[in-house]
This record gives structure tokens, sequence and C-alpha cells, in this order.
């Protein structure tokens, strides 16, 4: 039972990360367009900035579920796994 605890707590741990990650994001994006209707950047400082955060958006996103659920051979495994 302990080991069941101890890993709904990781797993609650990696969606608060998750959930962190997504609103630091939605922050950036609205921090960007801010500074893009006060004329603070050009469109094109903006677009740069905008895809350079979604990139890292995206990186620590993938890292979250890597964690949480494996890479994807580990996902085919538990999916087809659970098929048998």
């Amino acid at each position: 039972m302990a080991i069941q605890a101890d890993l709904e707590r990781l797993q609650q741990q990696f969606m608060s990360e998750a959930e962190l990650q997504l609103k630091a994001y939605e922050d950036q994006q609205l921090m960007m367009d801010q500074a893009l209707q006060k004329k603070l950047l050009t469109q094109q400082e903006y677009n740069d900035l905008m895809q350079q955060a979604q990139a890292e958006h995206q990186q620590k996103m993938s890292d979250i579920d890597v964690w949480r659920y494996g890479d994807s051979l580990q996902q085919a495994e538990t999916f087809f796994g659970g098929m048998a």
C-alpha cells in the first residue's frame, strides 16, 4: 500500500508540474502580446520570441510526459500489454 500511495503522490507532483508549465507558458504569451500591442517589440521580434517560447514549452511538456508516462516505446508496450 505504501508503494501505491507513493506512486499516486508522484503522479500528482507531475500533474502539478504540467499545470505550472501551462500557466507559465500562458503568462509568457500574454506578456508578449501586451509588449507587441504597446510597440515594445517589433512583429519580427514577437514572432521570434513566440516561436522560441513554443519550442521551449513543447520540450518541457515532453519531458514531463516522459516522466509521467515513459517514452514512446514504453507507452506502446503499456497500451498493447493492456490489450492482451
